[in-house]
């Protein structure tokens, strides 16, 4: 009622005091389960409603009881995180896969009187999700302890559309490498026609009029073989250019061609790649991380 009525009233609501225990990891990697937590705790105090126990001190607690996870919850560590750490709340849960969905199960269990005030989870079948929907189960413990309406934070599309990784991707890729083979083939077409017709143009119809010219009886035929030998020689050098310069693009081409079809070969390891970037959550031990969600 306290709580409800700093809220009604427009002033500063009092902090609830948790601790949030490590979850207990069923069928996933326990590092999966410790990175839950750590975004708990990182979405529970960036809600501003909670005040909670330092990790290192819980961890402390947690050894000088020989105690491990949710599943060693009991009434002496219940008594110890109230009288030691003021706590009233304590937050506890596990991450369980089963077939291809995972599942947060979270309890919030009274200090005072070991009774459970709040019980929700989520499920998805895309692990990618998870880093949207462990706020939506701190949202939904904030309305439940303080009476509050907030708006659930949606995953966003663009971060789901990155791990469709097969399928869109590698027709982009077919479709580009088809245009690299169309204009491969026109401008290795061109260069090779071109080179091969101001060759013969140079190699044999230049000499063939030259020779005319100087074995011509009369001026006007040594005149006539003259400018024909001259437009041979023009048009040749002018076809023999074009043909080199059509065979740059040709061989561009033919780069981008093999390029396409080994980004084609290696698309699952990009795929791969991008949904591990996907997976990067932000939390603040470097050490956990989602890279085992790929053994899932």
């Amino acid at each position: 009622l306290l709580l409800l009525s700093f809220v009604l009233s427009g002033e500063p609501v009092q902090k609830l005091r948790i601790a949030i225990l490590e979850f207990t990891n069923n069928n996933v990697e326990k590092e999966i389960a410790e990175a839950v937590v750590e975004n708990l705790y990182t979405s529970f105090i960036s809600s501003g409603y909670f005040e909670v126990v330092e990790r290192a001190q819980l961890i402390k607690l947690l050894d000088e009881l020989n105690l491990q996870n949710s599943d060693d919850f009991n009434d002496e560590l219940r008594d110890n995180l109230g009288n030691l750490y003021g706590t009233e709340l304590v937050i506890l849960g596990s991450v369980t896969l089963i077939g291809q969905q995972i599942t947060i199960n979270l309890r919030g269990v009274d200090v005072e009187t070991g009774v459970a005030r709040v019980a929700k989870n989520v499920t998805t079948s895309d692990i990618n999700e998870l880093t949207f929907l462990i706020p939506n189960l701190v949202d939904d413990v904030v309305n439940k302890e303080f009476k509050l309406t907030s708006k659930k934070k949606e995953p966003k599309k663009e971060k789901k559309e990155v791990v469709k990784k097969d399928p869109e991707a590698k027709d982009n890729l077919t479709l580009n490498r088809r245009k690299s083979i169309v204009f491969m083939s026109l401008s290795f077409g061109i260069s090779l026609t071109g080179i091969i017709t101001g060759a013969c143009l140079l190699g044999v119809t230049y000499p063939h009029y030259k020779d005319l010219n100087s074995e011509a009886a009369t001026l006007s035929d040594a005149d006539r073989y003259a400018r024909a030998a001259v437009a041979s020689l023009v048009i040749g050098i002018v076809i023999e250019v074009t043909g080199v310069i059509f065979f740059i693009p040709a061989v561009f081409h033919l780069v981008k061609v093999i390029s396409y079809s080994l980004r084609i070969k290696n698309s699952k390891q990009v795929s791969q790649a991008r949904f591990l970037d996907n997976l990067n959550i932000q939390y603040q031990s470097d050490k956990l991380n989602f890279y085992y969600a790929l053994r899932i």
